[in-house]
C-alpha cells in the first residue's frame, strides 16, 4: 500500500469540545497514522498518513463537520511522508 501524507488545519471552534479524541477514534478506525494538536491560536493541526482513500474519508468528516464543532475552514495539502506508527492527541 503506498501512504499519503496530509497536513490539515481547523479553524473557529475546535478545542475544548472533544473533537481531537473523536478524531484519533475515526483515525483508529480508518488504520491511518499521526497526530492532532491544539494550537495557541484555538485552531487545531492534524497530520494523518496512511492509504489516500483513507485520508479522504476522514478529510470528508472533517469538512461535513460531524462532531458538532462550528468548524469554519479546513484547510489541507499533500505533503512528503513521514513514517508515523500511531496517531496521537497533543
Amino acid at each position: 500500500m503506498e501512504k499519503t501524507h496530509y497536513e490539515i488545519h481547523l479553524q473557529d471552534k475546535v478545542q475544548g469540545v472533544g473533537f481531537r479524541y473523536t478524531a484519533k477514534e475515526l483515525a483508529d478506525k480508518l488504520n491511518i497514522y499521526g497526530y492532532a494538536r491544539n494550537m495557541r491560536d484555538g485552531t487545531v493541526s492534524i497530520e494523518l498518513e496512511g492509504s489516500k482513500d483513507k485520508l479522504e474519508q476522514f478529510l470528508s468528516w472533517c469538512k461535513t463537520d460531524s462532531y458538532k464543532t462550528n468548524i469554519k475552514q479546513v484547510d489541507f495539502e499533500e505533503k512528503e511522508v513521514k513514517g508515523y506508527r500511531e496517531f496521537s492527541v497533543f
